[in-house]
């Protein structure tokens, strides 16, 4: 019996040291790969839901006389407005206030000024409105579908979207004064007013990591003409053919994506009219952390994602993105004929 017992030797305190050494190294070995990994079929999932938006965009097209949402004058986007109406029962306030209409209550905004939740034809080129249109909804399921899983600072917005949301599907949970919008935290991908669906190499999207000139300097240089002129997004930037070796103040390429480690800040430029004429306008720009606001946590500097109006959409690095932006102002034709650069982007606020 003891001749047995003496085989049954447990584990010496330094051998279960040992043990546990190597466990650790081997762990510290594997979890950036396993990680790594994780981050590479986040991109590829992200790449497909890009892929999807691409599809309900051209399809929005399709059924609009070749037009994407952006390029809609103003009675086919009340219309619009109208039909999206219609899913919450109501005919007035409109989600956007139709043109020629009554003004709704004024509010004060945050530097003070009065405004007027006052929108005509203009709404499709603002991120947080551009998704009220029944079709697009239709075609896209729930708000889930515009969250990158590379981009988990937007989920808790877009849970909320889909949990409160007063459109269908879970779409449009913020309530700005008289009109319903989809928070501009809650979506990853930014939309190019350039995106033409008879300019197949046109830029359609991109992650919503993008750096770019503000969106006021892009009107400047008249490069944010839709149908209804030239204007510019308040939430939105310029990413220029022209300035594809050019920097902001911080070093950072204009064209490129932005990640965590990105310093400097981004801009949001805007104009807004004082009352009582409202015809004073006052030019606005605000700073935001290029690291808190534009860059995506499942993105490294330098990488993101882009979508063509062909139907495209791949992981792309700053040479790619500054290719497809090259590319995008040598395509001549399309819908409306006249090259735009604009992009509207969330995370404006």
């Amino acid at each position: 019996m003891k001749a047995n017992q003496s085989h049954l030797r447990g584990f010496t305190l330094i051998e279960l040291l040992v043990v546990i050494a190597i466990i650790g190294i081997l762990a510290s070995m594997l979890l950036p790969a396993l990680a790594s990994a994780k981050k590479k079929a986040n991109r590829v999932k992200c790449v497909a839901s890009m892929g999807q938006i691409g599809k309900a965009l051209r399809g929005f097209a399709a059924d609009n006389d070749q037009r994407m949402p952006w390029m809609l004058g103003t009675p086919d986007a009340d219309a619009v407005a109208d039909t999206a109406n219609q899913e919450i029962g109501i005919n007035s306030p409109r989600l956007v206030a139709m043109y020629g209409g009554s003004l709704p209550p004024p509010y004060i905004d945050g530097f003070g000024d009065t405004q007027y939740a006052y929108y005509t034809g203009y709404m499709f080129r603002h991120i947080e409105y551009l998704w009220i249109a029944p079709s697009l909804r239709a075609d896209l399921g729930t708000a889930k579908s515009i969250l990158s899983p590379c981009d988990p600072a937007s989920k808790i917005n877009n849970d909320l979207e889909v949990k409160n949301g007063k459109l269908k599907e879970g779409w449009c949970r913020i309530q700005v004064v008289t009109r319903y919008a989809l928070h501009t935290r809650a979506q990853s991908y930014a939309i190019h007013l350039g995106g033409d669906d008879l300019r197949p190499t046109s830029l359609l999207s991109t992650t919503r990591n993008i750096l770019g000139d503000t969106s006021r300097a892009g009107y400047l240089a008249g490069m944010g003409t839709v149908p209804a002129g030239n204007t510019f997004p308040d939430q939105g930037c310029w990413l220029s053919a022209t300035q594809l070796a050019s920097q902001d103040a911080s070093g950072n390429d204009l064209v490129g994506f932005a990640g965590p480690t990105t310093v400097g800040d981004s801009f949001r430029t805007y104009d807004t009219r004082i009352p009582p004429d409202r015809v004073t306008i006052v030019q606005r720009t605000l700073p935001f952390s290029i690291a808190a606001y534009r860059a995506m946590q499942g993105l490294s500097a330098g990488t993101g994602q882009i979508a063509l109006s062909d139907g495209s959409a791949t992981q792309a690095a700053d040479s790619d993105l500054k290719k497809a932006v090259a590319e995008h102002a040598k395509a001549i034709g399309g819908t409306h004929g006249v090259l735009n650069e604009m992009l509207i982007r969330p995370w404006g606020y």
